[in-house]
């Protein structure tokens, strides 16, 4: 009986890079998916992303500095911002930690919102999506998808 020989083939490794539709700011320490044909525009400070149909857009700001009591907070900031949020609406908070805190509510005029810190303790991002539709829609649900992918690389 002839013996079996297991045929090993050569499996393709591809190098881990930057995802083609990844971008990252050119300092090097902010990176955000952005989804095809969307606007794609980055000013000193912020990058904007807005949907086809220009009803959903995405900006994440950035801010540096610190609060006076060592590292940045996501929580606190979130909990500021939610204070100015209409009482009317109703928030939905999401698991929030040290470095990355979210909620999203819907304003008195139909517009929903999903907000987001992100920190690495010394830089301070806030990503909100403003949606004229709702975050269930294909759009909404590919801006919370790119709002999910913000990241901020830890400042050494």
């Amino acid at each position: 009986m002839p013996k079996k020989t297991a045929v090993k083939t050569a499996r393709k490794r591809t190098p881990k890079s930057i995802n083609p539709g990844t971008y990252t700011t050119p300092s090097g320490n902010v990176s955000i998916h952005v989804p095809p044909f969307w606007m794609f525009r980055q000013t000193n400070d912020d990058l904007q992303l807005v949907s086809p149909s220009g009803e959903v857009s995405l900006i994440v700001n950035a801010y540096s500095g610190s609060n006076g009591h060592g590292k940045l907070d996501a929580r606190e900031y979130l909990d500021h911002l939610l204070q100015s949020a209409p009482h009317e609406s109703r928030v939905k908070r999401e698991k929030a930690t040290r470095t990355r805190a979210a909620a999203r509510y819907r304003d008195t005029d139909g517009t929903s919102w999903c907000v987001e810190f992100v920190t690495d303790g010394k830089t301070l991002l806030l990503a909100e999506i403003s949606s004229a539709a709702s975050l269930v829609s294909a759009e909404g649900r590919t801006a919370v998808a790119a709002l999910d992918s913000v990241r901020i690389k830890p400042s050494r």
